[in-house]
């Protein structure tokens, strides 16, 4: 059983350092306690607990810009909790900041792990978001994350999100994003489904603005019981908007169910909007070329997937 927020964050690739460092921003939650929270010049932090929830704002002042990430860390320790996250990040005109987000529920049993989050990203300003799970290989963890972006005129949006150690359990994945003038926004997710993991993302991106460009990446494996659905859509109403779904599923046992949906609206003839779904088994010969280097199926396999997710 691992005990600390610290064992359990290195675990899951995190550097120990950055939590504790006075120079590096940073926010450390274990369920709905917050168990540190380090501001630096140029980002504000407000956080407040109630109702067994934690409420959380952020803000990045205008022109700030951070070459080293703040670090996010929620945690739950116990084998049976639930941790309900809100939060409120803004990032001003002409900021750049990253954020290098660890959610860590090592000793899982029946763990909820829910996050609502409200996003604006400023105009001209470039905002990075990099989420790591780490799960424990049996019991149940359910992930809610829900989040409402806005991308304001110029923005940059870079979101990565990955779940492969550990059980996913149930995951519910809803982010709607918003599109302004000028915008860039890229959402990537990976995610490893075993057992009995049951995985729902929607993406939703709506190109409101004038040469405005969103990519949805999806890369997913599944094996054993898993199911997975995976449901994308742009919307392209901007005169120069740009819009592409790349989803790529893998199906790596007899039993694993994955479907992909992606969907296309297009309301200006300016506006372009494009799609790429394929779900199969892992290829053969890249099987068989690993196999004949002397690797069993076994480890041939789990190579092929972890150049996929990693």
């Amino acid at each position: 059983m691992i005990n600390t927020i610290d064992d359990a964050y290195s675990l899951a690739g995190g550097h120990v350092h950055s939590l504790h460092d006075k120079k590096i921003g940073s926010l450390v939650i274990n369920e709905n306690r917050v168990l540190s929270a380090n501001a630096v010049e140029g980002a504000v932090v407000e956080t407040d607990t109630r109702d067994n929830e934690v409420f959380i704002k952020l803000r990045i002042k205008a022109g700030y810009k951070f070459e080293d990430p703040l670090h996010l860390c929620f945690g739950v320790l116990s084998p049976d909790a639930a941790q309900k996250i809100n939060i409120d990040i803004t990032t001003e005109e002409n900021s750049q900041v990253a954020l290098q987000a660890h959610c860590i529920f090592p000793n899982a049993v029946d763990v909820l792990h829910a996050m609502d989050a409200k996003i604006t990203i400023g105009p001209g300003s470039k905002y990075s978001y990099n989420e790591v799970h780490y799960h424990g290989e049996q019991g149940l963890v359910r992930v809610i994350p829900n989040a409402k972006i806005i991308l304001e005129d110029g923005a940059q949006l870079v979101n990565s999100f990955s779940l492969i150690q550990g059980a996913v359990g149930k995951m519910q994945f809803d982010y709607d994003i918003e599109c302004r003038d000028n915008s860039l926004c890229h959402m990537i997710a990976k995610v490893f489904g075993k057992f009995d993991d049951d995985i729902f993302i929607k993406e939703r991106a709506h190109l409101k603005g004038a040469n405005s460009s969103a990519i949805l990446e999806t890369r997913m494996v599944i094996k054993d019981n898993a199911r997975t659905e995976i449901y994308n859509e742009i919307v392209g109403e901007g005169d120069g908007s740009r819009g592409h779904m790349d989803c790529k599923e893998i199906i790596a046992g007899k039993n694993a169910v994955a479907k992909a949906v992606p969907v296309v609206t297009v309301t200006s003839d300016r506006s372009k909007v494009t799609h790429e779904a394929a779900i199969g088994s892992i290829d053969s010969d890249q099987l068989n070329l690993l196999m004949s280097r002397g690797l069993s199926s076994d480890q041939a396999t789990e190579v092929i997937v972890n150049g996929l997710l990693r």
